[in-house]
């Protein structure tokens, strides 16, 4: 082949991925839109798949598990709407259900003794049968026939694959959510059958918290004489009870203050109607009403008592696994959003990354525009679940030490994009040499996001000032002149259930995530973030984080060697910690959480290596990196330091520039 048709094929190839993460990109926003029902997304993300595979008819048939049929949910044509065929028949379709295997032929006519579709005017070209599964098993079957040109070769099986990945994930979720609302309308009627139970129950039925009637039923008020519901709530029950019983009634009510569930029935001598005195058989148990806890006493035999706590228990139960299911969907929803849009945002790199010099320039850029909004909607959901983690302790600060204004100069060129676009300036005033201890990565996410907003929020020819005090007060701020924030909106800024975005000056929108997650990677730090802020003036937002010093444990250096390293480590701000041998060290250790550890060795007498040892096998320090001081770092002596565990090996005379140099390797970022 020329190299003219290798780059044409080469071309026809990109032009072919370009369009396949276009079409990804557009199913995955159907499956995603919460307008229509499933079947008017299965319909235009079939549309979407023909378009791709230059093909006129297709089909998505889906298993209705009551019927055990086959049933047309989405069809171009139309016509086979709702059609269904019995999934242990001989079509097409339930072959390739029961078999689970694609089914991929050149024409029709070696399917159309099985086909119960024979009949239509089909081109016995192409066709194509890719079962829809889940992890629970085969759940219906995408057809495709009628391609305009060829035949459908791998590529276009393996392609098809991945749209039918993210559609069976929607089937899935739809049926999930489908259970729930059913679970949800059950919840609901389970309550109104609690309601109407109660209500209709033959016998009285009372809700009283710490010997106060809350609530009495109809059949109560008729028993004890009472017109309205309102002449016994607020009163004591003891009222209604012979004196007789009043003990009976304060044990019974101490026992249930002590959260005894199952109590046997116990007898009281009720005053009724007319000032009647009625025999009853009293049953308690633990409620809740209107949100505190409370007790529930029914009057009557015992045989009803069992019939009603069953229903009763039965609609607890239907809430919990309610309850249950909604969590399940919430935690599904989060993570099959995340799998798409990666694979969506991994196809546009790889096409994007292979582009240059074939695709045209203009192809070039909304290719570019289209990785930029993955990006975007992988940044949303990301920062969704960092926010979780953050809130419960499942994504843990990594600190280390490293210089700010790297940090700072590393956000300000990720916003500077955005800061041209609107015209804005960015000042930065940070002192030299300073440096913070945290996790990079988290902290550059909270300054990338103040930089962000304050650009977001400044008119054009405005100035944004990212700065650290010398006093170091506070760790650094982001401030703008641009239009500043409601003062009743600053209390709620960095909450995620509270809404609180509003258009930048540009008409900019937000997530609404930024400044919860800002709030959020701070707090794992145990620091804080402040704002202030005047309307028409501008904002400051202020980082403080801990002051941390490096800390560095020196073991089992001589007199004269601790004094240079001393030394040499004043001139990093550094906190020396000394031991002189392993178990002070550990001791230390755990007290002071060193960032470094300097250990001299001495490998002829083998306590060197024991030290590097110990060391490496201690939790307490094994995550601590180690640098080695030795009498002449031979290539021998250095292998060895290496493979237990030393990150690097020194020879004295220690070198102030040498020694300063490889501390900041291994402590600074």
């Amino acid at each position: 082949m020329s190299r003219t048709a290798a780059g044409r094929a080469h071309q026809r190839d990109l032009l072919r991925r370009l369009r396949e993460a276009e079409r990804a990109m557009n199913i995955a926003a159907v499956l995603a839109s919460p307008d229509g029902t499933l079947d008017q997304r299965l319909n235009l993300c079939l549309a979407l798949v023909l378009q791709q595979f230059d093909a006129e008819r297709g089909s998505i048939m889906l298993v209705d598990r009551e019927t055990r049929e086959l049933v047309v949910r989405a069809s171009i044509p139309t016509r086979v709407l709702g059609y269904r065929q019995p999934l242990d028949g001989d079509s097409i379709a339930a072959r390739v259900v029961r078999r689970g295997e694609v089914l991929n032929c050149e024409t029709l006519a070696l399917c159309d003794e099985q086909s119960r579709f024979s009949h239509m005017d089909y081109k016995k070209e192409a066709f194509i049968a890719y079962p829809i599964a889940s992890k629970d098993g085969v759940m219906g079957v995408f057809n495709i026939t009628d391609k305009k040109k060829g035949n459908f070769s791998a590529a276009d099986e393996a392609a098809l694959g991945r749209f039918i990945d993210r559609i069976a994930v929607t089937i899935e979720n739809a049926e999930l959510h489908e259970r729930i609302l059913q679970n949800e309308q059950r919840l609901t009627e389970a309550k109104e059958t609690y309601h109407r139970l109660i209500e209709s129950a033959p016998d009285p039925i009372v809700i009283h918290a710490n010997g106060i009637i809350l609530y009495a039923n109809d059949a109560c008020l008729r028993t004890i004489g009472v017109q309205r519901k309102g002449n016994i709530v607020g009163k004591q029950l003891r009222d209604y009870l012979h004196n007789d019983s009043w003990p009976t009634l304060n044990e019974r009510l101490r026992s249930m203050g002590d959260g005894t569930e199952s109590l046997t029935p116990v007898e009281y001598k009720l005053i009724g109607s007319g000032g009647v005195t009625l025999n009853i058989e009293a049953t308690s148990s633990l409620a809740v009403y209107n949100g505190g806890k409370a007790i529930q006493t029914i009057f009557r035999d015992i045989t009803s008592r069992k019939a009603e706590e069953t229903e009763l228990r039965l609609a607890k139960e239907e809430a919990e696994h309610a309850t249950a299911l909604k969590d399940t969907f919430v935690s599904l929803v989060s993570h099959d959003l995340k799998t798409p849009a990666a694979l969506i945002l991994t196809m546009l790199q790889v096409t994007r990354k292979n582009a240059d010099g074939v695709l045209a320039e203009r192809d070039r850029l909304m290719l570019k525009r289209a990785q930029e909004n993955a990006e975007g909607m992988q940044n949303i959901i990301d920062r969704l679940l960092d926010i979780n983690l953050l809130q419960t302790g499942k994504l843990a600060a990594r600190k280390r030490f490293f210089e700010l204004a790297a940090l700072v100069n590393e956000a300000v060129s990720a916003s500077a994009p955005q800061a041209v676009a609107k015209e804005v300036n960015i000042s930065v005033a940070i002192p030299a040499g300073r440096h913070i201890y945290a996790d990079h990565e988290l902290i550059w996410q909270v300054m990338e996001n103040l930089i962000s907003n304050a650009l977001k929020f400044t008119l054009p020819g405005g100035t944004v000032t990212v700065s650290a005090p010398e006093d170091r007060s506070y760790t650094f701020a982001v401030s703008d002149n641009g239009t500043g924030i409601n003062k009743e909106m600053i209390p709620m800024l960095f909450r995620p259930d509270v809404k609180t975005t509003t258009l930048g000056t540009g008409g900019e929108k937000g997530t609404g995530f930024g400044l919860p997650f800002c709030h959020e990677a701070v707090a794992a730090h145990e620091g804080t973030v402040t704002v202030e802020s005047e309307t028409g003036t501008g904002t400051t937002f202020r980082v403080t984080l801990p002051d941390t010093r490096p800390t560095v444990l020196v073991l089992n250096a001589g007199d004269e060697d601790r004094s240079l390293i001393r030394q040499y480590l004043d001139k990093l701000d550094a906190v020396v910690i000394e031991a002189a041998e392993m178990g002070t060290a550990q001791t230390k250790a755990a007290a002071e959480n060193p960032h470094l550890i300097i250990v001299d060795i001495s490998f002829e007498n083998g306590s060197g290596a024991s030290l590097l040892e110990s060391l490496r096998n201690a939790p307490i320090t094994r995550e601590i990196p180690v640098i080695a001081i030795t009498a002449g770092a031979s290539a021998e002596k250095r292998e060895k330091a290496f493979s237990l565990g030393a990150k690097d090996l020194l020879a004295k005379p220690l070198r102030e520039t040498d020694f300063i140099h490889r501390i900041k390797r291994l402590i600074y970022f």
